[in-house]
């Protein structure tokens, strides 16, 4: 079984934005969406923790009601999961700007509507602090829910600001989306170095660089690494096969495709389709 901890639901081209795969998606919303899910099939992931399009977030895309904007995004991902229940298991997009919408949308999305985790939080977009108040609410209400947080990271501020949100929430189970960032792996392996406690979501484009995924492995538990793609942004072949191809114990490989995000994504229910390992 494989398990990806870091999709995104994009199913149209974002102009001027960071180029994805979903600008090649023609024809309908129903049709587009089966083209997404073909990507999955073929590079043999079982099962998607998904979530919502980032650039829906930039206040410039949100028409000045970032409320709405996060109903209608989580809604998307809701349909996609009801589409293909086999596949997709929906994590609630949120906003700390729009905090009290946001912990109406964990209750409502989590008990409700079978979602399994909160984010990609995705600072980057929203143009918040990755440790401010609404943040460390956030993660209050997921932890009295027991689900895990996937915050990105790709900036010094991010990993130095991550740290001080554990240390003021200890109780989340959080994890650091693509190990700390392309620019900034280094200082993800040593923030997991010191948080024996956090869990390191391998996801785009940092673990196509050569040396970083056996710099993770070597240096961080194998029993909090997790394995993702951040489809569409990136090709989920380029992932598998670094992973499939790397040096590593089975047991470590068995950890990390999807036994450690079954333990920690205790709502998602494994996939009964064909074995990936």
């Amino acid at each position: 079984m494989l398990v990806d901890v870091h999709a995104h639901l994009m199913l149209e081209g974002h102009e001027g934005q960071l180029y994805s795969l979903a600008d090649m998606f023609r024809g309908s919303g129903r049709e587009k969406l089966a083209q997404f899910v073909e990507y999955f099939r073929r590079a043999g992931i079982d099962r998607v923790i998904l979530c919502s399009d980032p650039d829906l977030f930039i206040p410039k895309n949100d028409g000045g009601d970032p409320a709405g904007s996060l109903k209608r995004a989580n809604d998307t991902v809701a349909e996609a999961c009801a589409r293909y229940p086999d596949l997709f298991a929906g994590s609630v997009m949120v906003n700390p700007l729009a905090l009290d919408a946001s912990l109406r949308e964990i209750e409502e999305r989590l008990e409700k509507q079978g979602f399994v985790g909160v984010g990609e939080i995705c600072q980057y977009r929203t143009g918040h602090g990755t440790d401010t108040e609404g943040m460390r609410e956030i993660l209050r209400a997921a932890a009295r829910l027991d689900v895990p947080v996937n915050i990105h990271s790709s900036l010094p501020t991010h990993t130095q600001e991550l740290a001080t949100l554990m240390r003021a929430v200890p109780e989340a189970t959080v994890i650091m989306a693509h190990i700390g960032g392309s620019n900034n792996w280094r200082n993800g392996i040593k923030l997991a170095e010191e948080f024996p406690e956090l869990y390191v979501d391998l996801s785009g484009i940092t673990v196509q660089y050569a040396g970083t995924f056996e710099a993770a492995l070597a240096r961080i538990s194998h029993e909090r690494l997790l394995f993702g793609v951040d489809f569409p942004l990136i090709q989920p072949e380029s992932m598998t096969g670094p992973f499939f191809a790397a040096r590593m114990p089975e047991a470590s490989r068995r950890a990390i495709a999807y036994e450690n995000a079954l333990r920690i994504y205790k709502r998602l229910v494994p996939a009964g389709a064909h074995c990936a390992m």
